[in-house]
């Protein structure tokens, strides 16, 4: 039995071998034009017009009036912080609940 271009081979243990690391080209068809991402240039612009976004709305928080209802509001840049510290405590929660969670390897398989 031979094996096509979209089959990869088996290897020992019945699985296919799994694409070099390194390489992204084994999820994208050849022919397609590269995409609008695909440039690393075009990744830089995003991250910079996404960290002068964050800097803008920061730097509002001297400007704008808000109405606050706890003293610490009042704080430069409180949302801010509070947001960066929500995402950071819910990264650390979703860590320790995937080592508590998680079944072994082999969980699925029969024997």
């Amino acid at each position: 039995m031979s094996h096509d271009a979209e089959h990869p081979p088996l290897v020992r243990g019945g699985h296919p071998e799994p694409p070099p690391i390194s390489s992204r080209s084994w999820w994208k068809d050849p022919d397609e034009p590269p995409g609008l991402w695909d440039n690393p240039k075009n990744v830089d612009r995003l991250l910079y017009a996404f960290y002068a976004a964050l800097v803008i709305l920061v730097a509002m928080d001297a400007v704008i009036h808000r109405h606050i209802y706890h003293p610490w509001e009042a704080l430069f840049g409180f949302h801010a912080w509070y947001g960066f510290a929500a995402c950071w405590i819910l990264v650390v929660i979703a860590k320790q609940m995937r080592n508590v969670l998680m079944r072994g390897e082999d969980y699925y398989d029969v024997d």
